[in-house]
C-alpha cells in the first residue's frame, strides 16, 4: 500500500470537508423551511378553530353533562331526572340547531379566506357572511335558551351541600357562552375564580357564599350585555362590508365610506363604555369581597386582581404587594410591626383611589377617539391626552414610593435583604418616573407642534382664498414669511 504523506492526507479532509459544508447549509436551511411551514400551518389550523368557535355556538357534549352528573353526586332517582332532562335538550337541538350550525360551517368556506400576510382570515364582502352572522346569532340565542331550560331545576336535583356547586356550574358555563374579547383590563375576570384559589377560612366561608351569590348575578348580566353589543357590532359590520363591495374608495361615494366608520365608531364606544362598566363592576366587588376577609388573605385577593389587570403601574404595585407577603413572614419582625406593614397596600389603594378613577376616564377618553377616522387634530389630542395620563400615572407611582419609605421607617434593619429589595425597587420606580415625565413633555411639545402646523395650514388656506378671488381683478400680491400681502 502507498504511502499517503500527512499533509496530502490533511489537505483532502478539508477539501470534503468544505465540499459538505455547503451540503450541511443547504440541509439546514430546508428544515428551517419545513418547520416554517409547519409552523405556519398550525397558526392557521388555531386561527380556524377560534373561528369556528365564534361562529358555531354549540352545546355542551355529552361527556362534559355526564361530568356535571359526577360532580354533583346524582342518587338514582335524579340522575334519571337529569338523564331525561339532559335527553330533551339534546331533542331540542337537533331539531331547532344542528342544520343551522351545518349551513353556518359551509358558509365559512365563502364568507372568509385565508390571509397569508396577515395570517387570519378576513371576511369577503359576500352577502354569505351577513347570511352567516345572522345564524350565528340565531344558534346563541337558542343555546341560552335551552341551556335555561336545562339549567332550571337542576338546584332540585341536588342535596343541599351540592345547590352551591350547581350555581358554579351555570355561572362557569353562562361565561363561556358570553365571554368576548376586550381592551378593558378586568373587565372579563371572574372574582369568584380567584378566591377559589385562596385558603378561605371556615369562618368566613358564608359570608363569601352571600357575596358571591349577588356578584355572580350582577356580573353574568353585564358580561351578557356586553356579548351582545359585540355581537350587534359583527353583524352591522358585515352588513357595511357587502354594501361597500370590494375596494369602495374606487366605487362609493367618499361620504358615504365615512358614515360607515362614524357608525362603527360609536358602536365601538358603546363596547368600550360596557367594558368599563365591567371593570368598575369588578373593583367594587374587590373591595366588599377583601372586607370579608382577614388581612393575610384580603392581601393575596388584592394581588390576584392586580396580575389580572395587568398594565405597568399594576404590575409595580404587584410587585410591592409582594414584597410585603414575604416581609410578613419575616421570624425578626413583631406583630405591630406586622400589622402596620399589612395596612399599607389598603393605605395606598385609598389615597389613590380618585387617581384610578381620573386614569380610567383618562383611558375611556383615549380609546374612544383612537376609535375615530385618523386625522392630525385626533392625533394632536391623542397626544395630549397620552401626557396627561403619563402624568398621573407618576403621581400614583410616587404613593408607591411613599409607602416603601413608610415600610423602611417600620423595618429599620431588622430585615436586611427586605430593606435592600425595597429600596431596589424604590429607585426602579423613581427611574421610571423620570422617563415618564420626560415623555409627557415630549408628546406636549409634538401636540403643539401640530396644533401650530394646523393653525399656520389654516391660514395658508384663507390667503388662498383671498387671492383666488381676487385674481380675476389683479394680480395677487405675494405673501411674507408671516402670512401678510406685501405692499408693492
Amino acid at each position: 500500500m502507498r504511502h499517503i504523506p500527512p499533509t496530502m492526507t490533511i489537505i483532502a479532509l478539508t477539501a470534503l470537508t468544505l465540499m459538505q459544508a455547503p451540503a450541511a447549509g443547504l440541509q439546514d436551511a430546508s428544515t428551517a423551511s419545513v418547520r416554517a411551514q409547519e409552523d405556519r400551518a398550525l397558526l392557521r389550523r388555531v386561527r380556524e378553530q377560534q373561528l369556528l368557535e365564534r361562529i358555531l355556538p354549540s352545546i355542551m357534549s355529552p361527556a362534559r353533562l355526564n361530568e356535571v352528573a359526577i360532580t354533583l353526586e346524582l342518587d338514582g332517582k335524579s340522575l334519571e331526572t337529569w338523564s331525561s332532562m339532559v335527553e330533551q335538550y339534546q331533542v331540542e337541538w337537533e331539531r331547532l340547531g344542528s342544520a343551522e350550525a351545518r349551513r353556518a360551517r359551509a358558509l365559512k368556506i365563502s364568507a372568509y379566506d385565508w390571509d397569508d400576510q396577515q395570517e387570519r382570515f378576513i371576511p369577503r364582502p359576500v352577502t354569505d357572511l351577513v347570511m352567516l352572522e345572522e345564524i350565528t346569532s340565531r344558534l346563541r340565542d337558542l343555546v341560552r335558551l335551552i341551556e335555561d331550560e336545562l339549567f332550571e331545576n337542576l338546584p332540585l336535583l341536588v342535596s343541599e351541600d351540592h345547590v352551591d356547586t350547581v350555581h358554579g356550574i351555570v355561572h362557569h358555563r353562562a361565561l363561556e357562552r358570553d365571554l368576548r374579547p376586550s381592551t378593558i383590563a378586568g373587565s372579563q375576570t371572574d372574582i369568584t375564580n380567584l378566591i377559589d384559589d385562596l385558603p378561605v377560612q371556615e369562618e368566613n366561608l358564608e359570608a363569601i357564599k352571600a357575596w358571591a351569590k349577588t356578584y355572580r348575578t350582577e356580573f353574568r348580566d353585564a358580561i351578557e350585555l356586553h356579548a351582545r353589543l359585540v355581537d350587534r357590532d359583527r353583524r352591522t359590520y358585515a352588513e357595511e362590508l357587502v354594501e361597500l363591495g370590494p375596494l369602495p374608495e374606487h366605487d362609493v361615494v367618499r361620504e358615504y365610506i365615512a358614515l360607515v366608520a362614524i357608525d362603527r365608531s360609536e358602536r365601538r364606544s358603546e363596547i368600550l363604555e360596557m367594558g368599563i362598566t365591567l371593570q368598575r363592576l369588578n373593583q367594587e366587588h374587590i373591595k366588599r369581597a377583601r372586607s370579608l376577609l382577614p388581612p393575610e388573605i384580603s392581601l393575596k385577593l388584592l394581588l390576584a386582581w392586580q396580575k389580572s389587570m395587568g398594565g405597568v403601574y399594576l404590575g409595580e404595585q404587584g410587585q410591592l404587594v409582594e414584597l410585603i407577603e414575604r416581609i410578613i413572614m419575616e421570624p425578626g419582625l413583631d406583630d405591630r410591626s406586622k400589622e402596620a406593614v399589612l395596612s399599607i397596600p389598603d393605605e395606598i389603594v385609598a389615597r389613590n383611589e380618585l387617581l384610578d378613577a381620573l386614569i380610567l376616564e383618562q383611558e375611556t377618553r383615549t380609546s374612544l377617539l383612537s376609535e375615530k377616522p385618523g386625522s392630525a387634530q385626533r392625533d394632536a389630542l391623542l397626544l395630549g391626552m397620552h401626557s396627561e395620563e403619563l402624568e398621573s400615572n407618576v403621581k400614583r407611582r410616587q404613593t408607591l414610593i411613599n409607602g416603601i419609605q413608610t415600610l423602611l421607617g417600620i423595618l429599620s434593619n431588622d430585615v436586611p435583604e427586605m430593606t435592600f429589595r425595597l429600596m431596589a425597587l424604590e429607585t426602579e420606580l423613581e427611574a421610571r418616573n423620570g422617563s415618564d415625565l420626560e415623555l409627557a413633555e415630549r408628546s406636549r411639545a409634538r401636540a403643539l407642534s401640530i396644533d401650530d402646523r394646523l393653525a399656520w395650514e389654516a391660514v395658508e388656506a384663507k390667503i388662498k382664498d383671498a387671492l383666488e378671488a381676487r385674481a380675476g381683478t389683479k394680480e395677487p400680491a405675494p405673501v411674507n414669511d408671516e402670512g401678510e400681502a406685501e405692499d408693492r
